[in-house]
Parts: structure tokens; sequence; C-alpha cells
């Protein structure tokens, strides 16, 4: 009988074989290294490019490097093309397994539509978290070796996880619409239609700073150490809303099979 673990083997293992993992890796990378050197030579880019007047209207605006930018430019390149690249390479996690018709297979052997969401959602997660956290430590030796400083090293660990429960409602929202859409383009348009509605949402007021997209605002200034206290509402809706899309997910999945 198919049992839970060696169906998250099987994902993990397909994870690494088909270089998912190291896609991910080579995205979040690149702006690992970028940010921090976007950060500090960003004045002497500009001047190199405009006009000396020019320059001088950007001067007033523009304030002079610190180590605090790196990662303001690490997390805002992560919240846009880290995302899409999220979406780009789980859009079809579980649709992929419907037209092959694999997941029928799968369910004929004892694995339940709720172990098989769950193991998709845990292998993918894990493979985001690694990721994650080689990218912070590339961005916090990248800082070090331009500003002389990186801040905190908790801070960073703090506003990392939570950049990363950040993420986690948007991949269980794309495991949901790869289980609900009938191809890949739906999924993939649904997944960032969603992705933008958890960012406006984030934003509004009185009611923004509980929902998960406020989690962004918070890896940047815990990891800035500003303090946590008034993001933990967020951090509790963006589990259950977590939840609660991985329970639909195998819910609709399980009558589909019927």
């Amino acid at each position: 009988m198919l049992n839970f673990r060696t169906f998250a083997l099987k994902e993990l293992v397909e994870g690494l074989r088909t270089k998912k993992f190291f896609a991910l890796l080579c995205v979040f990378g690149i702006f690992a290294m970028l940010s921090p050197l976007l950060a500090r030579y960003l004045q002497e880019f500009l001047a190199f490019l405009l006009t000396e007047t020019e320059a001088e209207m950007f001067a007033g605006i523009i304030h002079d490097p610190v180590w605090q930018d790196s990662y303001l430019q690490l997390y805002s390149n992560l919240s846009q093309m880290g995302v899409v690249a999220i979406i780009l390479l789980y859009m079809s996690a579980i649709l992929r397994e419907k037209q092959r018709g694999t997941s029928d297979l799968m369910f004929t052997k004892g694995l339940t539509c709720a172990q098989f969401v769950l193991a998709k959602f845990m292998v993918a997660a894990i493979g985001i978290f690694v990721v994650l956290t080689v990218t912070l430590a590339i961005c916090f030796g990248y800082t070090i070796a331009l500003f002389g400083e990186a801040g905190q090293i908790i801070d960073i660990i703090l506003g990392g996880l939570f950049f990363f429960c950040f993420l986690l409602p948007i991949l269980a929202m794309t495991l949901f619409f790869s289980t609900t859409s009938k191809n890949t383009g739906i999924s993939a348009l649904l997944s960032f239609i969603g992705f933008i509605v958890i960012v406006a949402l984030g934003s509004l007021p009185h009611l923004g700073h509980l929902l998960p997209g406020n989690l962004l605002n918070a890896s940047m200034q815990i990891t800035l150490g500003l303090g946590t206290s008034e993001f933990v509402v967020s951090l509790i809706v963006s589990v259950v809303v977590t939840a609660l899309l991985l329970v639909s997910s195998q819910h609709i999945l399980s009558r589909q099979e019927l």
C-alpha cells in the first residue's frame, strides 16, 4: 500500500530530478547577489547615466546607500519575480498528475486525497524554505562584503521566517487552482490574480495589517530590527488561510475522484 512517506519521497526525488528546486534557487540566488550590488552602487549607476542636472535632482531623493537597502531590495524583488517563479513551477503540480492518470493509480494503491495534497505542499514548502535560507545567506555575505555590516542574524532569520509564511498561502493557492483548473493556463492566470489580491488586501487601511499580505512588510521591518508584535495576527491568519486552501483542495480532489 502506498503511504504518505513513500509519496512524499517520490515528490522530493521528482523535484530534484526535474531540477525544479535548482531552478527556484537560480531565480532566488540571482536576486540575492544583485540586490546588495544594486543597493550599494545605484547612485554611481545613475550618475553615470544621467546628466549633471538630472543627477542633482535625484540626489535629493536617493539617500546614501546603507546595508538595510540590500534586504529591502531583496524582499522587493522576491515578492515579485520570486513569487512568479513559484507560481510557474507549481501551477500544474496536481493538474499534471490528473492529466497523466498517475493520481488515479496512487489512489487505488491506498493513498488518500488528503495525503496526496499534503505531500505535494509539504515537499514544495521544504524546497522553498531551503532555497530561501540559502538566498538569505548569500545576501548576508554580499552585504557584509559591500557595506561592512549586515544586521543582526536573529533579525534576518525571523524576517526570513515571516517572508516564508507570506509565501505559504501563495503556494497553497497555486495548488488549489491546480486542482480546480482544467488546463495550465487557467491555473496560472487564477494564481497570478490571487497573488495580486493578497498583496492588494494587505494594503487596505484598518484591515490590511491583519491579512497575509502584511507579512511582506513584516519581513522587511523585522529584518531591520523594528519588532514583530504587530504582525502576529497576520501570521495566524496566513496559517489559517493556508490550511483552508489545502483542505479545500483535498475536498475538491475527493469529489473529482468519485
